[in-house]
């Protein structure tokens, strides 16, 4: 696979790329970047060596207010016109928060294209569901992503990082720790790995005999050894040095192994003779659904539960209304 390109959608996408590093890694792919929102309210932490395209009418607001509904036809009709100047690569990442609402609208968009002209896609979701309106809004845009991946029979790649209380904080960082690792998994600079081997690691359902859906698969990054991991991967691919492993022992349907450089892994973090295995699952997703569903039923009963108090008027005065509305 040659290319990479990188979105970053909506607000939440803009503040998201204020952790990335200064300069890409010299062991990362250099992506092609985009910002893509209907409100310039995130402009100040855009970077200027990134692209940045506003989506709006001349006659509608800035923004959707958490609103998915509210600037649907309009992304509609930008996203294939955007897409047409700045086609897909080989590989493309999306960064979006699904709680939102235009920047998960742009997301969902700019999957159809991508997944239409047979593209890849990983999708690298920020998630908050701590009230009725973002956890609604986080069900939906993850079903519309299987949806897309069923009607144009093309798989997608991603993970969820949930924030903790009312603190993004940390999910942001994991999600930007796991992107830099992506980026060195789809750089070229992995050696004993070609673009089908990639292919084949982000599409489950090419895999023969398993009948694997079409869908939306989660991935993981594994740095141990030995995979200690309860559920067993779909495919993995493992990098280590020269000479290191071929095999952590995952039981995954298909693994690959790669060499990498070490200084790439110990700039992670890592110890000397380390690996470092990237795994795709098919049980994220039911498991990410039926939380939200949960989630949805009990806020919405919630919600339910604070009806406006009916008013009474009072019975020894009558309260008359004149032609505007005063009461007198």
């Amino acid at each position: 696979m040659s290319g990479v390109n990188l979105y970053f959608a909506g607000g939440a996408g803009a503040l998201i790329s204020r952790l990335l590093p200064k300069q890409w890694p010299e062991f990362c792919a250099s992506p092609d970047c985009f910002y893509l929102d209907t409100s310039n309210s995130e402009q100040v932490y855009h970077r200027a060596d990134f692209l940045y395209e506003q989506i709006q009418a001349p006659e509608t607001k800035a923004g959707s207010g958490g609103l998915r509904g509210s600037k649907v036809e309009l992304i509609k009709e930008h996203i294939p016109r955007f897409m047409v100047k700045h086609p897909p690569a080989d590989v493309n990442i999306i960064v979006v928060s699904s709680s939102g609402a235009s920047g998960a609208v742009i997301a969902h968009f700019l999957l159809n294209e991508i997944l239409a002209q047979g593209k890849k896609a990983i999708i690298l979701v920020s998630q908050a569901p701590n009230n009725f309106l973002r956890a609604t809004n986080s069900l939906k845009f993850l079903m519309g992503v299987r949806s897309l991946a069923n009607h144009h029979q093309n798989s997608a790649v991603g993970y969820v990082y949930e924030s903790n209380g009312n603190s993004f904080k940390e999910a942001d960082n994991n999600l930007i720790q796991d992107l830099i690792i992506l980026l060195h998994f789809f750089s070229g600079k992995v050696g004993g790995v070609d673009s089908t081997d990639l292919e084949i690691l982000l599409s489950p359902d090419k895999l023969p005999d398993l009948d694997m859906p079409y869908g939306l698969y989660s991935m993981g990054m594994v740095f141990d050894k030995e995979y200690k991991g309860e559920v067993s991967p779909i495919s993995i691919l493992t990098l280590s040095d020269v000479g290191g492993m071929d095999d952590i022992g995952s039981g995954a349907g298909i693994n690959f192994s790669g060499i990498t450089d070490q200084n790439m892994l110990t700039s992670l973090g890592m110890g000397e003779d380390a690996v470092l295995s990237l795994a795709i699952y098919n049980h994220h997703l039911p498991m990410w659904v039926n939380n939200l569903s949960e989630a949805v039923d009990r806020l919405k009963t919630d919600m339910d539960g604070r009806k406006t108090p009916k008013l009474h008027e009072p019975k020894t005065i009558k309260l008359q209304t004149t032609d505007n509305d005063i009461i007198i």
